[in-house]
């Protein structure tokens, strides 16, 4: 199924899909159904997101663009807790591949969150 990514052009999209359809119809079964982690109970995987490693009791402010880090964000704002995982991104580049983030990392709780208008 095509699904319009917001802010991609009709024939983008339509390349997207004819190149790499695997990804595309990946990424559309996220959209369509949730995922099977969540459940009534809210969500039993604390989602992760690749940046800096957080020290308790730390602020960080972010400004959050990319598709799959604001779909993180509208998840943990979903939830009571309003948390997500933050951890480094692997040290060692040849490591990368088999572990692409470091193995520690912090619980963070969203405290305030700010919409910026999208067409500014």
């Amino acid at each position: 199924m095509n699904l319009p990514v917001p802010g991609c052009s009709i024939s983008l999209q339509a390349a997207l899909v004819r190149m790499f359809p695997e990804e595309t119809a990946a990424r559309a079964a996220e959209v369509e159904t949730p995922r099977a982690a969540e459940s009534e109970r809210g969500v039993d995987e604390l989602p992760l997101f690749v940046l800096d490693a957080m020290l308790p009791g730390q602020c960080m402010h972010l400004h959050v663009f990319e598709p799959r880090y604001l779909r993180l964000v509208r998840r943990a704002l979903a939830q009571p807790t309003r948390q997500f995982g933050m951890v480094a991104p692997s040290a060692d580049p040849l490591e990368s591949r088999s572990a692409p983030c470091a193995s520690h990392g912090s619980v963070v709780v969203i405290e305030m969150v700010s919409q910026l208008d999208p067409n500014p």
